[in-house]
C-alpha cells in the first residue's frame, strides 16, 4: 500500500510537470518577421540573448540582403522592448502578446515608420538562396 502511494504521488508530480510547461514568456530567443518597405518585402530575424546578470543583447539578421547588424541597446520593460542599431539609425518598440508567441510594434528607420510583428521561432527562417555562378564561356 505505502509503495502504491508513493508511486501514485510521483506519477502526479511528473505529470503536473509536463502539463504545466508552456512557452517561454521573455523575449530571449529567435524572432522573424516581414518588413515591408515601400512595396519591397525583407525578412528580418532579431536574435536575442539574456545574459546571467539580466541583461540582453541581440543582433538583426536581414535574411534576403545576408547582413547581421548588432543591436547596441535592448531594453525590456514589463511587456514592453526596444531594440536601438545607432550605426543604422534604427529603432524598434513593440509589445510582447500576453501568450509570448508575438511581439508587435514599429520599425524606424530615417524617419520611415513601418509596422511589423515578429514572431518567436525555434530556427530562424532560411537565408535567401544565393544567385546561380554564371558558368564560363568556353566557346572562344
Amino acid at each position: 500500500m505505502k509503495n502504491s502511494l508513493l508511486m501514485l504521488l510521483l506519477l502526479l508530480g511528473l505529470s503536473g510537470l509536463v502539463f504545466g510547461q508552456t512557452a517561454p514568456k521573455g523575449i530571449d530567443g529567435t524572432w522573424n518577421g516581414t518588413l515591408d518597405a515601400g512595396g519591397q518585402k525583407l525578412r528580418l530575424a532579431v536574435v536575442l540573448t539574456k545574459s546571467d546578470a539580466g541583461s540582453y543583447a541581440g543582433k538583426f539578421e536581414s535574411l534576403d540582403q545576408g547582413a547581421t547588424i548588432p543591436i547596441d541597446a535592448v531594453t525590456v520593460e514589463g511587456d514592453n522592448a526596444r531594440f536601438e542599431v545607432k550605426s543604422a539609425g534604427i529603432v524598434f518598440e513593440g509589445t510582447l502578446n500576453k501568450e509570448g508567441t508575438e511581439l508587435a510594434g514599429k520599425f524606424n528607420q530615417g524617419g520611415q515608420v513601418i509596422p511589423i510583428t515578429f514572431t518567436r521561432s525555434e530556427q530562424k527562417a532560411a537565408a535567401a538562396p544565393a544567385p546561380p555562378k554564371p558558368k564560363p564561356d568556353y566557346s572562344a
